[in-house]
């Protein structure tokens, strides 16, 4: 029973703690010179969609200083073309916010088969997200048609990933999603 009370508080501490350090770093200073953010997406489009380039998987990259790598692929067509932008300090610390909102490090580090998925859904996107921080490293992956009893992770994943894609603006090289 101890044991359990013990092990509730320190949980509650980490949560608590990776709380505060959002909110400090959405109303300090600096953003941390190890940050990392990746988002990848891979699509499971029909061969019609491929062929006429309505179907593009891509990754991109974010780093501390706001300069975001991407990379489209179009598998079918074997090209990839790589764009490179930047987003300002104050779009970071908002990723950053976010990440803490939905407490990134305590997810499970797959939802995409096996027994956590209730329902499964198929052709659906697969997403990749991570996170490097302060020393500490996240990735999380999610097969959009995972669907589990806990709606508001999945819910939680989905949006973390919409707005990476908002603020860097991916639409504008990749098009709008299906």
């Amino acid at each position: 029973m101890l044991k359990n009370i013990l092990f509730v508080l320190i949980f509650g501490f980490c949560l608590l703690s990776l709380k505060v350090k959002a909110q400090e770093l959405s109303q300090n200073s600096e953003v941390p010179k190890d940050l990392i953010i990746t988002l990848e997406r891979i699509f499971n489009c029909g061969l019609s969609d491929y062929k006429s380039g309505k179907c593009r998987d891509y990754s991109l990259e974010i780093k501390a200083n706001g300069d975001v790598s991407l990379r489209i692929e179009e598998t079918y067509k074997r090209k990839a073309k790589d764009i490179k932008t930047k987003i300002n300090q104050k779009q970071i610390k908002q990723l950053i916010d976010i990440f803490g909102k939905v407490n990134f490090f305590q997810l499970q580090d797959e939802y995409t088969d096996g027994d956590i998925c209730k329902i499964r859904a198929t052709e659906r996107p697969t997403e990749v997200i991570s996170i490097q921080i302060d020393g500490k490293k996240k990735q999380v992956d999610h097969y959009l048609g995972c669907y589990i009893d806990e709606k508001e992770i999945v819910t939680l994943l989905i949006d973390l990933g919409n707005k990476i894609d908002e603020i860097v603006e991916t639409k504008r090289w990749v098009g709008e999603r299906k």
